[in-house]
C-alpha cells in the first residue's frame, strides 16, 4: 500500500515538498516524546475502552507469536516491515508511513487467513471504527516500530534513540526495584521504611534518567532537535490532514494520556 492511495495528490505533493526524510525524522522525535511509556497499558488502557482489544491484545498481534507446536505466527510489525520496504529508506524507517502502517494492520486483522477466529476480527474491526482507540492504538503501534529499530540500530534521530533506550533502562531498573521492594517486605522490613524506600526509588530513579535524555539530546541531538521543534507545528497539521484522508488518526498530545500513570514523563 503506497501512501498516495490514501491521500490526495495536494496533500502528498505538500508533503513532498517538506521532504520525507526531514519530515520522517521530526515525526519519531514526535511519536518518541508523545508515547514513551514504561508499561504499554499505559497507552492503551483496556479500562478506558470495554469491549475492545486492550494493550496486551493489541501488542500480542503486533508481536511474533511462537505457539505450543513451535511453529511462529508472524506478528504485525515484522509482515508491514516484509511487504513494504519502500516505506524504508537505508534500512531507516519514513514515519510519515504510519497511517498506512496502521491501516495495513487494519486490514491484516480482518483477513481470514491470518485472524483465523471471527470473534477476534470483529473485536478488531470493532476497535478499529472506535476513534479514541485508533488513537492510542496508533501511538502503541508506533512506539512499538520505534523499539524494533532501537534493537537494529536503525533509528533515524538520536533525540528519539534517547528517550527509548532511556524509556526501556527504566523499564529495567523498575523491575529491579521492584524484585528489592519485594524481597525488603518479605524479610520484614517496618511498613514506614518500606513506604519511604519505595517514595525514594519512584522519586530518584525517572528523574536521573530522564536527566540523562535531556543531556544526550543536548550533547548528541541538538541541530537534529531543534529542527523538529520548527518542524512540529506543520507536522502535526501535515499528520493529521494524513490521519483524516486515510481514515484514520494519528495519536494526539501528550496530555491526551492519563497523566497520573507512571512513565518516562511525569
Amino acid at each position: 500500500m503506497k501512501l498516495l492511495e490514501l491521500i490526495d495528490r495536494d496533500l502528498y505533493s505538500e508533503i513532498i515538498a517538506h521532504s520525507m526524510e526531514e519530515l520522517s525524522a521530526a515525526a519519531e522525535i514526535f511519536i518518541a516524546e508523545t508515547y514513551a511509556r514504561t508499561y504499554y497499558n499505559q497507552i492503551l488502557n483496556k479500562n478506558d475502552f470495554p469491549g475492545l482489544l486492550g494493550s496486551q491484545q493489541f501488542v500480542a498481534w503486533i508481536n511474533d507469536h511462537t505457539g505450543r507446536t513451535g511453529k511462529t505466527r508472524p506478528g504485525l510489525l515484522r509482515l508491514y516491515i516484509a511487504d513494504n520496504p519502500s516505506h524504508f529508506k537505508k534500512e531507516k524507517w519514513l514515519t510519515i508511513y504510519l497511517p498506512v502502517a496502521m491501516a495495513y494492520a487494519r486490514d491484516k486483522m480482518q483477513d481470514k487467513s491470518y485472524v483465523k477466529r471471527g470473534e477476534v476480527r470483529l473485536l478488531a474491526a470493532r476497535s478499529f471504527a472506535d476513534e479514541e482507540w485508533l488513537r492510542r492504538a496508533t501511538g502503541l503501534f508506533g512506539v512499538k516500530m520505534l523499539e524494533f529499530l532501537a534493537r537494529h540500530k536503525a533509528l533515524r534521530t538520536e533525540a528519539a534513540r534517547a528517550v527509548v533506550e532511556a524509556n526501556q533502562q527504566f523499564r529495567t531498573e523498575v523491575k529491579e526495584f521492584t524484585a528489592v521492594l519485594f524481597r525488603a517486605r518479605k524479610d520484614g522490613l517496618p511498613d514506614h521504611a518500606f513506604r519511604r524506600l519505595e517514595d525514594m526509588i519512584q522519586r530518584t530513579v525517572p528523574t536521573r534518567i530522564f536527566g540523562d535524555v535531556l543531556r544526550k539530546i543536548r550533547a548528541e541531538s541538538g541541530f537534529e532537535y531543534r529542527q523538529y521543534l520548527r518542524l512540529k507545528p506543520r507536522l502535526e497539521g501535515l499528520l493529521r490532514e494524513v490521519a483524516r484522508q486515510s481514515a484514520l488518526l494519528l495519536p494526539g498530545e501528550q496530555a491526551t494520556l492519563d497523566e497520573s500513570q507512571p512513565g518516562l514523563f511525569f
